[in-house]
């Protein structure tokens, strides 16, 4: 497992991409449920909303307002929060991070992570052969 303090700080812009491609949508996808987060839809474009997601430094660059923050964070089930300001050195935060994560994600491909979860840890500590011999009354 990697050590969070190896892995950089995800932006805002990263989160946002993250999210949207965790639930498999599109940018295209995103128009229609931004616009039915706010019926006005001001600056709801596709092209908008891909400025969202790049590179602060890029020169097309959009930040988000705090209302589109706040819709972003109410689409995707996450803390605006963290969106803004999650630092990924502070450990007292890794296991909120995940949960947020794992909240946003569509139900079906949430449990199917879950599912892949545990079978990586049952595998990786023999705890299949474990549970079985548990199962079948070997406590040795």
């Amino acid at each position: 497992m990697a050590d969070s303090r190896q892995m950089p700080a995800l932006d805002m812009h990263q989160k946002l991409r993250a999210l949207r491609q965790a639930r498999g949508w599109s940018i295209r996808d995103m128009v229609p449920i931004l616009k039915s987060a706010d019926p006005q839809g001001l600056g709801k474009a596709a092209y908008t909303i891909s400025r969202y997601e790049l590179p602060p430094d890029h020169p097309k660059s959009l930040e988000c307002s705090r209302e589109v923050t706040l819709m972003f964070a109410e689409i995707y089930n996450v803390d605006p929060g963290w969106l803004l300001f999650s630092n990924p050195d502070d450990s007292s935060q890794s296991n909120d991070d995940l949960t947020m994560l794992l909240n946003s994600l569509d139900p079906d491909f949430k449990n199917s992570v879950i599912d892949l979860i545990k079978a990586h840890l049952l595998s990786k500590f023999n705890l299949g052969n474990a549970a079985k011999s548990v199962a079948n009354g070997n406590t040795s």
